[in-house]
C-alpha cells in the first residue's frame, strides 16, 4: 500500500559544481488548457503515485527544479522545469512572473526580477539570505509552477541523524588501511545496514562501509570529513567482492505535511566497477539510477514529498554489480516544509 504522496514527478540531480544546470524539460504543455489542476481527495482514498494532491505544483507533468548555489556570500537561485527527465528552453514569453515567499520569516516578494542566461535555466537573486524558501513561476492564465529550496545552514533541523555519517569516526577505528572501516550491521549510527539480494557474502552481515579522503584516488566527502559507500567486502573477510547493502532509518514525521528529502551522490573513482542506486520512502521507489559514474564534483539529488503516514522508512539501495565498489552517499536530510 503506497503510504506517502510521491509530489515531484522525478528526482532531480545537481552538480554541485554549477547551479544552473540543472535537469529540466519542455514546458509547452503548461498553457495547454486541459492542463491537470490540484485533486482533493476524500481520507478514505488511496493516493496514487505522481497525483497531485491541495498542492498546485505541476503542470501537465511538468515540474519546477531550483537550486540555490552553494557558499555563504552567494544567495542566487538557478531553476529549470523538469518533465520525466528532459530538457528544454522555458522560450521567450513563457514565465508571466516570479512569485518568492521566505519562509524562514513569512515574507513575500511578488513579481520578483529574474533572467534567461540561456532558454533552459531562470537565474534570480534572492533579496536576502534566508534558509528556507518557496518559489512560484506563474505563466499566462495564472498556472503554476512550485517547489522549495532548503539551505545547509546549521538552524535547519534534519529530521535524520547522522546524514553526513560522522557518528563512526574512521580515524579511531581503521585497521586495514587509514581510510576505511567496516562496521557489521551499521551498529553505532542511526542507519541500519541491511543485505541486498545480491549480496553473497558467506557470513551473511551487512557492512557499513564508512570512508574518508583517499590520497590514491582523490576522492572525499562531501560534507565532513566521512562518505559511506554501499558496496564494501564481506565483514570477516574484506577480499570477498560480494558486499552489496542498503540504508534504512525510521523517521517520526506527521502526516499531510511537505518535506523535502535531499542528498548528494557519487561512483567510486574506479570505472572498472560498476555502481548503481534506488531510493524508497515505505517501500516505495522514488527514485533509481542503473549506472553512475565517477565524476570530480558530487551530485545533487532533491525530492518534496508528503507524508501520508506519521513514520516513515527512508531507504538508499545499491543496485549495481556487487564487486566491492558501490555508490557513495553524504549529505541525506530530510527537511519539514512548513505551511503556507
Amino acid at each position: 500500500m503506497l503510504r506517502y504522496l510521491y509530489l515531484m514527478g522525478a528526482i532531480l540531480s545537481f552538480s554541485c559544481s554549477d547551479p544552473s544546470k540543472l535537469v529540466g524539460s519542455n514546458p509547452d504543455q503548461a498553457e495547454e488548457s486541459n492542463a491537470p489542476k490540484a485533486v482533493q481527495r476524500t481520507s478514505n482514498e488511496e493516493p496514487e503515485p505522481d497525483t497531485i494532491v491541495s498542492e498546485p505544483v505541476s503542470i501537465a507533468g511538468a515540474f519546477l527544479s531550483c537550486q540555490r548555489s552553494e557558499g555563504s556570500e552567494s544567495a542566487a537561485m538557478a531553476c529549470q522545469i523538469d518533465e520525466a527527465g528532459i530538457q528544454a528552453g522555458f522560450g521567450a514569453g513563457r514565465v508571466e512572473m516570479l512569485n518568492l515567499y521566505s519562509l524562514a520569516d513569512d515574507r513575500a516578494f511578488a513579481d520578483h526580477p529574474f533572467t534567461f542566461p540561456n532558454e533552459n535555466s531562470l537565474e534570480f537573486e534572492l533579496p536576502a539570505i534566508n534558509t528556507m524558501w518557496r518559489i512560484e513561476l506563474v505563466y499566462p492564465g495564472g498556472q503554476m509552477l512550485r517547489d522549495w529550496e532548503v539551505s545547509r545552514d546549521a538552524s535547519v533541523n534534519n529530521l535524520l541523524e547522522d546524514g553526513d555519517f560522522e557518528a563512526i569516526s574512521v580515524a579511531d577505528n581503521a585497521t586495514d588501511v587509514s581510510f576505511r572501516i567496516y562496521v557489521a550491521n551499521g551498529e553505532g549510527s542511526a542507519w541500519t545496514a541491511t543485505l541486498q539480494e545480491d549480496n553473497n557474502c558467506p557470513d551473511m552481515i551487512p557492512v557499513f562501509e564508512l570512508n574518508t579522503s583517499n590520497p590514491t584516488t582523490g576522492e572525499a566527502a562531501k560534507f565532513g570529513q566521512q562518505f559511506l559507500d554501499l558496496d564494501g567486502g564481506c565483514f570477516t573477510d574484506p577480499s570477498i567482492e560480494a558486499g552489496n547493502v542498503g540504508i534504512e532509518q525510521d523517521l517520526e514525521l506527521t502526516a499531510g505535511s511537505l518535506y523535502l528529502l535531499d542528498f548528494w551522490y557519487n561512483a567510486r573513482n574506479n570505472p572498472a566497477k560498476s555502481m548503481g542506486m534506488e531510493v524508497k520512502v515505505n517501500g516505495d521507489t522514488l527514485w533509481q539510477e542503473a549506472t553512475i559514474t565517477y565524476q570530480a564534483d558530487w551530485r545533487r539529488g532533491k525530492l518534496i514529498f508528503k507524508a501520508q503516514v506519521d513514520r516513515v522508512k527512508v531507504e538508499f539501495l545499491e543496485i549495481g554489480v556487487s564487486d566491492r565498489a558501490g555508490t557513495a552517499l553524504d549529505g541525506i536530510r530530510v527537511i519539514a516544509i512548513p505551511a503556507g
